[in-house]
Formats: C-alpha cells, structure tokens, sequence
C-alpha cells in the first residue's frame, strides 16, 4: 500500500513548523506500520486456512468410494478454498462432454446454472476442457457477461479450466470469476493441486470398482462351477 497523509491547516498562515513535520512523518510511519501488521496478520490466516483445506482436501478425497463422490468434494472444496461463487465439472467417457457436477453457494444458483447448460452452453464448457486438456495445464480465459451463456449469473473477468484425468475418463473443473478479486497465481497453483489429488483419488475409486466387480463376477463364475460339478445328470 501507497499512499500519503495530508495535514492541512486554514487559519494560521505560519502554522506548521519542522517540529511538526518530524510528527506528521513518525505518524505516517506508525500507521504504515499498523497497516503492513495488519496485511501480514491477514495474510498468516488466510494461508493457514488454504493449508487446512488442502490436508483436508487430500485426506476426504481418498476416503471417498466412488469417482463420482470424488468430483462432487473436487468442486465443493475447491468452491470453499477460493471463496469463488459457481465452479462446474464437465467430463466424458467416450466422445462427448456431460455436466459432471456443480458447487454454486446457493441452491438457486445451482438450478439456474444447469438449466442453462443446454447444447450452447455445454459446447462452450466443452471447448474449455478441450483447451485444458490439449494442453495439459490449468488455463485462464476472458469472459464477458454480455456474450456468455450464463449471462447475469456470473460477473466478468477470467474463468479457470484445470484439467482432470482418470483411468475411464477426462474432462475439467471450471472456476467462474468472482465479484470480489481475480484469482492470484497462489490461488492458481491450489487449484491445480487440489485438482491433482482429486484426479488420483477418482483413479483410485475406479480401479477400487473394477476390482471389486471382477471378485464378484468371479465369486459367482466359482458358485457356478461347484454347482454344475454336483449335479449328477447330464439335463
């Protein structure tokens, strides 16, 4: 912060003195102080709550059983982490991109969000992740609230695409600008962190998936066989 404190004096022509000045600038400085105390005390917090939600994040996402879990707690937290108003994910298996999940800070929001991702709105989501993807790294795009599909429900600025891979399927997380500030570069490498551990966590939960279903399937092929290897006739 920059910025300088003016004393102004109307009735006396001779007022101010060195004397006064040495005041006024130990003054500035002690407020200058305060104020550089008070970003540093601010800013401690902010990064001890960020570090929080990271253990936090790297913790719950494992715990969770399903990919699909895994992406709904992947916008959720990345939501609260940023203090940011909407992010979606949209993600395929296969050819085309679907509305994965969304975390809006009202219920509202949510409702309005999906119902306006029609086929223009998933195709501009879809080109988002495509970037992303190409790429392989978080990107950040302009957007205008005159042109964009969700119109009056988001604010203008720059919207954030971080791709997001697992065994069975790709996509991004879209982090829509916020009212307040755009996002730092620090905010920019959480969310590719906590986007890394989310994509290893739904990885897990597929391949956690798979194997339970190939035990089931051979558990029942086993039923199968010592059944047919007790009975005594051929029908």
């Amino acid at each position: 912060i920059i910025g300088v404190a003016v004393f102004v004096q109307q009735h006396e022509a001779d007022f101010f003195n060195d004397d006064l000045a040495v005041k006024a600038t130990i003054l500035a400085g002690q407020l200058a102080s305060l104020l550089e105390a008070s970003r540093l005390s601010q800013n401690s917090r902010e990064e001890h709550r960020r570090a929080e939600i990271l253990a936090d994040v790297a913790h719950s996402l494992h715990s969770v059983p399903d990919a699909a879990g895994v992406i709904t707690a992947v916008a959720e937290r990345l939501r609260i982490l940023l203090r940011a108003e909407l992010v979606s994910v949209v993600m395929r298996r296969g050819g085309t991109f679907d509305l994965s999940d969304i975390s809006a800070e009202s219920a509202e929001l949510a409702v309005s969000v999906r119902a306006r991702h029609d086929r223009k709105g998933l195709q501009f989501a879809s080109e988002l992740a495509n970037s992303a993807l190409s790429e392989g790294r978080l990107i950040a795009v302009p957007i205008d609230p005159a042109t964009h599909v969700l119109g009056d429900l988001v604010p203008g600025g720059t919207l954030l695409a971080a791709p997001f891979r697992t065994a069975n399927a790709e996509g991004a997380v879209l982090i829509y600008p916020r009212h307040n500030e755009p996002f730092s570069e620090e905010e920019q490498s959480l969310i590719s962190a906590v986007t890394g551990f989310g994509a290893v966590a739904a990885a897990n939960a597929e391949l956690s998936a798979t194997t339970r279903g190939q035990a089931h399937e051979l558990h029942q092929l086993l039923e199968i066989a010592a059944e047919l290897g007790s009975l005594g006739n051929l029908e």
